[in-house]
């Protein structure tokens, strides 16, 4: 299956809290203004809202991911067919969204916004508790144990 800007974007807004444009194009690898272009066409849909702090956006999600209606490659929400999404080519759907999930906690912690790194922490740990074993959740366990050890350190000195 074709995994879509889109798609990656929706995914990184599981959360149900608000995720900052930045963010979401740092982490996939794309611009933020074609974040933006794609969350206006999510707006429209209703799927999502733009939301502004300090005049910058992010986004919420509207409606829990499974209860979100994929209308095909002639919807308008899919505007890009065969866009790269940014993460691996190759792979299970769940190894590409735990990297994404670790790129974003990696991400957040970076920024000391520790809550939020916690919060995708452990949406990524359950993730990656329900995956099959493989060579690729094999991959996966060195980078999700570093995102772990940034957070002990991070929560054991704070002020650093």
């Amino acid at each position: 299956m074709l995994n879509t800007n889109v798609d990656s974007i929706l995914k990184l807004l599981y959360l149900d809290k608000p995720v900052a444009v930045e963010e979401i194009a740092t982490v996939l690898k794309i611009p933020e203004h074609i974040v933006e272009k794609i969350a206006k066409y999510l707006e429209e849909e209703q799927i999502l809202k733009m939301q502004y702090k300090f005049m910058k956006p992010y986004l919420v999600l509207l409606k829990p991911l499974d209860k979100i209606e994929h209308k095909g490659k002639e919807s308008r929400i899919y505007p890009e067919e065969n866009a790269d999404s940014g993460v691996e080519a190759n792979g299970s759907k769940d190894a590409k969204n735990l990297g994404m999930m670790i790129e974003l906690a990696r991400n957040y912690l970076e920024k000391k916004n520790l809550q939020l790194a916690i919060d995708v922490y452990k949406k990524a740990t359950q993730t990656f508790n329900n995956m099959p074993d493989s060579e690729e959740k094999n991959n996966l366990y060195k980078r999700i144990s570093d995102i772990y050890d940034i957070l002990l350190k991070q929560m054991s000195n704070p002020k650093k």
